[in-house]
């Protein structure tokens, strides 16, 4: 989350929209972050749900977004792809789709990937939907 929140002085230098806070308590929270087994070689998933039901992020508005993270799969990649696969699933939390450009932290990891923050573009794209 931190790379989402605190872009101003770090790269991208950009200033987000964004404001994050850990709750106690799980019913508040906004995004949850989870430990489970995936297809072969998926790294992670992000589900967007309204109340307990997952939906078509693309046709409404959801609550929350539940973030799975395969670790079996997660320690087969080092830690700046690791961070930087965390960080694109967050982008997906909040609402930002897969993209082709291998600079941007939405393109996949298996697509090219070579960065693990979010980027300019990136951000300014979190601001125009908030």
């Amino acid at each position: 989350m931190y790379n989402w929140t605190y872009t101003t002085n770090q790269t991208p230098y950009y200033t987000t929209s964004i404001s994050c806070r850990e709750t106690a308590t799980k019913s508040s929270g906004t995004f949850e972050f989870q430990s489970g087994s995936l297809p072969k070689n998926a790294l992670a998933q992000t589900e967007r749900l309204l109340y307990q039901n997952l939906i078509t992020p693309w046709n409404q508005n959801w609550g929350w977004a539940r973030i799975t993270l395969d670790e079996a799969e997660m320690n087969t990649i080092n830690s700046y792809q690791q961070l930087g696969t965390v960080t694109h699933e967050v982008g997906h939390a909040m609402g930002l789709a897969h993209c082709p450009d291998t600079g941007r932290i939405m393109c996949q990891l298996g697509s090219g990937r070579f960065v693990f923050l979010p980027q300019v573009y990136d951000c300014q794209t979190v601001n125009h939907l908030y």
